[in-house]
């Protein structure tokens, strides 16, 4: 993290769904931290809580989801315990969402060039309509649309994939935030359109100094674009660090489980990929001590040693660097 004030700080984040006795947590002590021009990337399987911490952030979770603990900190300024308007000022102004899904996102009976504008006008209501349609043109533009005239008079459906992923990342960095949520911006795509998604974002990131989150499931691609990575697994925080030292280095066997899934890059193939046996627990009854126990190979290995099952191996509040496990490997590298 570059500075000595981090621009985002989250604290032992903890979001609940339900009441009384059907209480699930699958945001349970997560904590990382942001720094200015940074990009962090949030990696993990499906089901981890990676999206649900992005939307907690902005106070956007679901219908029956309340954030219970922690603290969430922006540019100095509490937001969990911040006032509906201030959260709504911020959104899209200050920090932007770009959703996985553009198309669903994108309001599919209202022109593109109309959504950009609205945006425009709830955050800068002092520009006239034609400075709000060169704004709309430019930040197309900015995001790399070919033909962004042509963008900005279409309805969502009339445009491809890429090009309504882009026309999100227009709406997203147009009123040029500060911080840039984004939940697996490339996941519909195919893969020459996620590299070009991926360069996109950091080229950005580069032109108007935007911190970016970047969650995804599909962890090299965090070795392209990401400065720091946090490994999430059922609700918890597991490993975060530099990229370099995490990926080559893994300490958790979560994270080196999932290195260990997809093909390295340079060198030999292994004959057969390793696999992550079983599910992630189910958020409604997190088991004790380290979660990740029952599909630890490590674990197993050392005879199931009771400070597996009966103790959380993290930090309080989420955010020491390095792997939070008992046993960590050593000199592992990829």
């Amino acid at each position: 993290m570059t500075g000595d004030q981090p621009l985002l700080s989250v604290r032992d984040l903890a979001v609940e769904f339900g009441r009384g006795t059907r209480v699930s947590r699958p945001v349970d002590g997560v904590g990382f931290e942001v720094g200015e021009r940074e990009i962090v990337g949030i990696v993990g399987e499906s089901g981890c809580g990676k999206s649900l911490t992005l939307l907690a952030l902005l106070g956007l979770l679901p219908s029956g989801g309340r954030v219970v603990n922690g603290s969430i900190t922006f540019g100095g300024r509490d937001l969990r315990g911040a006032d509906p308007s201030v959260l709504r000022s911020l959104r899209g102004r200050q920090v932007a969402l770009i959703p996985s899904d553009a198309g669903a996102a994108l309001n599919p009976v209202a022109r593109v060039g109309k959504q950009l504008r609205l945006s425009l006008r709830t955050h800068h209501p002092d520009l006239t309509a034609q400075q709000r349609r060169g704004r709309a043109l430019d930040a197309l533009r900015r995001a790399r649309l070919a033909r962004p005239e042509q963008a900005l008079a279409a309805y969502p459906h009339e445009l491809s994939g890429g090009m309504q992923q882009r026309s999100a990342i227009a709406l997203g960095l147009q009123n040029e935030p500060r911080l840039l949520l984004a939940d697996e911006p490339t996941t519909a795509l195919d893969v020459s359109i996620q590299a070009e998604i991926l360069r996109l974002l950091v080229q950005l990131r580069d032109e108007l100094g935007t911190a970016i989150v970047f969650v995804t499931h599909d962890i090299s691609t965090v070795r392209e674009i990401c400065d720091r990575v946090v490994v999430m697994y059922a609700g918890q925080v597991v490993e975060q660090g530099g990229v370099e030292d995490v990926l080559t280095s893994p300490r958790h066997p979560y994270t080196a489980a999932l290195l260990g899934s997809i093909p390295p890059l340079g060198g030999v193939p292994p004959e057969q990929l390793e696999t992550v046996p079983g599910m992630p627990p189910d958020p409604a009854a997190w088991p004790g001590g380290c979660r990740f126990q029952a599909r630890c190979r490590r674990f197993t290995e050392l005879g199931e040693p009771d400070e597996c099952t009966s103790t959380w191996p993290g930090s309080a509040d989420g955010l020491a660097l390095g792997a939070a496990c008992h046993f960590p490997l050593e000199g592992v590298r990829r």
